[in-house]
């Protein structure tokens, strides 16, 4: 099982991250705690819930784990 941890560091805040890798992928919701500094004026950065995933065309997303998207 390919296991680990992810690390980040947001070049806008400074703040690190330690994000869990499981079976060779991440959980989307776990981007959740990475927020947008405070004083962002852009409304698309002032989002309560932390930072987004943006997937056009769902190309390396999988929504279940199966045999198919984790072959």
């Amino acid at each position: 099982m390919s296991t680990g941890t992810l690390f980040v560091q947001d070049s806008r805040t400074g703040a690190k991250y330690e994000i869990p890798i499981r079976r060779n992928a991440i959980r989307a919701i776990d981007l959740q705690s990475i927020r947008a500094p405070a004083n962002e004026a852009d409304r698309a950065d002032q989002v309560s819930r932390g930072l987004r995933v943006y997937d056009p065309g769902l190309q390396n997303t999988a929504v279940v784990e199966s045999a198919i998207s984790f072959s």
